[in-house]
């Protein structure tokens, strides 16, 4: 909350789900790096996990003006990765999440 206060609710990258998920966004030249991590499994805090429990659906909203990408590929599982373009912005949604999935966007 302290974070949408600061920046007027105005963040870049937002992801959205009924579960705990960790997420890193990285820039490269001309590309993005989101990286999401499970964390509902039962025990992680204590740094293992007894079982995957996969989650989903998840909604990553990327707002950065003067960027356009062409697509969006998903390493982990190859899972087809559903991309919708608005004005200085465009959403990605998974079906679902296992451990971790890693989305390169170009």
């Amino acid at each position: 909350n302290m974070v949408r206060y600061l920046t007027k609710d105005k963040l870049s990258v937002q992801v959205e789900c009924d579960a705990y998920i960790d997420f890193k966004c990285y820039r490269q030249e001309k590309r993005l790096i989101i990286h999401l991590i499970n964390i509902n499994h039962t025990g992680f805090a204590h740094g293992y996990a007894e079982k995957n429990i996969p989650l989903g659906p998840v909604k990553i909203t990327v707002r950065l003006p003067d960027y356009s990408p062409a697509g969006v590929l998903a390493t982990e599982d190859g899972q087809k990765v559903k991309m919708i373009r608005f004005e200085n912005g465009f959403t990605l949604e998974l079906e679902s999440l296992g451990v971790h999935q890693l989305l390169v966007i170009e």
